[in-house]
């Protein structure tokens, strides 16, 4: 089975200079957990998850050591993420986009998810030109299909 026969054709988008609070609020509208970043000319420049906006939001490790307050004081904590939800999601998104064909194998593509413990793949043609989009919840059933032989 190709992924061709299982992507989601209609992508959508989130344009380049949108900030964080808009990138979520595209993210549960649309019921999806992730979305190609593009640039003026709809060219995919990363991508954003559920959970690079989640991540975003909280303090690292490194963070915390140096400001115990924003967790001693929760005031903190709430100012920091009013001003960071209002950042631009190019300053959260993943650049090395992973990709494939539209005629790559489904075991495949499945298979460079577990390995790069991603969730969702953007389908491309020759010319790299964007053209849908495979997650887990399209790959791993139809995997499971076809080598179980469930109908």
């Amino acid at each position: 089975m190709q992924v061709q026969e299982v992507m989601t054709k209609k992508i959508i988008k989130i344009k380049k200079g949108t900030t964080l609070r808009e990138a979520a609020k595209i993210l549960i509208k649309n019921d999806i957990t992730g979305a190609p970043i593009v640039n003026e000319k709809d060219k995919v420049i990363g991508i954003i998850s559920e959970k690079n906006v989640f991540r975003a939001l909280y303090p690292n490790y490194e963070e915390f050591y140096i400001d115990l307050d924003i967790i001693a004081k929760p005031k903190n904590l709430d100012d920091r993420l009013l001003k960071i939800v209002d950042l631009k999601v190019e300053n959260f998104m993943v650049k090395d986009v992973v990709s494939a064909l539209p005629s790559d194998s489904v075991v495949k593509v499945g298979g460079i998810m577990m390995a790069r413990g991603i969730h969702r793949v953007l389908v491309v043609d020759q010319k790299n030109t964007l053209l849908g989009v495979v997650s887990r919840r399209d790959i791993y059933p139809a995997v499971f299909k076809m080598l179980l032989n469930i109908k």
